[in-house]
């Protein structure tokens, strides 16, 4: 007998919602999307956190306490490979931030549609 918190094991769902995620972020359409324009749409993660934790594996969802950066482009490349595409990553050039060189890049999905 299943458990009654355990996330349903149907992987169609499970691929729409990472899909659904993925258009959430703007990365499933053709253009390029910085890490400034992916935090600024991180509150669609919290306000969906309960959903997604009910249909999305732990090993996918991961630790978004501290949801900077590095966690949230981590999330969204787990989430990228249950939906079967992939992420790109283009380097846009460099900043000076407080004396040190800030990389800055964009992202974009290729998804696989059968």
């Amino acid at each position: 007998m299943p458990r009654k918190d355990a996330a349903p094991t149907n992987h169609r769902i499970r691929v729409e919602t990472a899909h659904r995620i993925l258009r959430a972020f703007g990365l499933a359409s053709t253009k390029w999307t910085t890490i400034d324009e992916l935090a600024a749409r991180s509150d669609w993660l919290v306000e969906h956190e309960q959903e997604l934790q009910d249909v999305l594996p732990g090993y996918v969802i991961g630790n978004l306490t501290p949801l900077n950066n590095r966690a949230l482009v981590g999330f969204i490349r787990r989430v990228s490979a249950l939906a079967e595409a992939a992420i790109l990553t283009k380097r846009l050039g460099q900043q000076r931030v407080r004396g040190k060189c800030k990389n800055i890049y964009a992202y974009k999905a290729i998804v696989n549609r059968e």
